[in-house]
């Protein structure tokens, strides 16, 4: 794949750091599908909202860019042919997430040949795919699709795609524990920053100091730095004895 450009850079930061800054995880998934087009050229997107642990019953939600729009026929007509799908049938054998270009599993004429494309794709005005997939929490797998109708995508736009993909995941579980924070009640947790809170919040769930600093985008130093403060506030001698705190002032973790 070609090496990203300084511009791609300064994109998928920018992109990135508004996907941090969301207030809970939907806005994440809006703003990520309302600003894919900034980083690479397409005519609509569509997001996939998977619950793995009930994708049959109901727990999948489709939309489409710009503003997050149902299409109940499209949706339904997917559910029913999706078995087609070149870039589904490769996520569900391998499970890899990175993005995967519909023309390398494809070719145009065999993919208008299909029920798929005739029932959901050319609704979509697609002939051209890029489609990767995020883990948003440890139930929710979401599935994003790039589409244009008169060219395919090329390397650059795969490598573009490819290092977003490998950030996403982090501004799912942030905005996660900024929605979770904004509903708590109060209690003994008050003295501590809303960095410190998000920082134990992980603690509590398990995570290693090396997990958070990814999740957080911060330095592995920084993050035990926050963690002294927190023994401190709390009156905490230990890692677990701060993380009980927690439990016993917040309840349950976010996924």
């Amino acid at each position: 794949m070609s090496q990203l450009r300084g511009e791609d850079a300064v994109g998928i930061l920018d992109v990135l750091g508004s996907l941090h800054e969301a207030p809970n995880p939907q806005d994440v998934g809006h703003l990520l599908i309302s600003r894919l087009h900034e980083l690479v050229a397409c005519d609509v997107v569509s997001y996939n909202d998977i619950d793995v642990e009930a994708p049959a019953s109901g727990g999948t939600r489709t939309f489409f860019e710009p503003e997050l729009t149902p299409r109940p026929e499209l949706e339904f007509a997917f559910d029913a042919l999706q078995h087609e799908h070149p870039l589904v049938c490769d996520y569900a054998a391998t499970g890899n997430p990175a993005p995967r270009r519909m023309s390398d599993f494809i070719t145009l004429p065999d993919l208008q040949a299909l029920d798929l494309w005739r029932e959901v794709f050319r609704p979509l005005e697609t002939n051209h795919q890029i489609a990767f997939a995020v883990l948003a929490s440890r139930s929710r797998v979401v599935g994003i699709g790039v589409n244009r109708w008169s060219h395919d995508f090329d390397d650059h736009d795969m490598a573009v795609l490819g290092e977003l993909q490998k950030h996403v995941g982090p501004a799912f579980h942030h905005a996660a524990l900024r929605e979770a924070e904004t509903q708590r009640a109060p209690g003994a947790l008050d003295a501590l920053s809303t960095r410190e809170r998000e920082v134990l919040a992980l603690v509590a769930a398990g995570h290693s100091t090396p997990r958070i600093a990814a999740l957080l985008f911060l330095s592995p130093r920084t993050v035990d730095k926050h963690l002294e403060n927190v023994r401190t506030k709390l009156g905490a001698r230990t890692r677990a004895q701060a993380a009980a705190m927690f439990h016993a002032d917040s309840g349950p973790v976010p996924p």
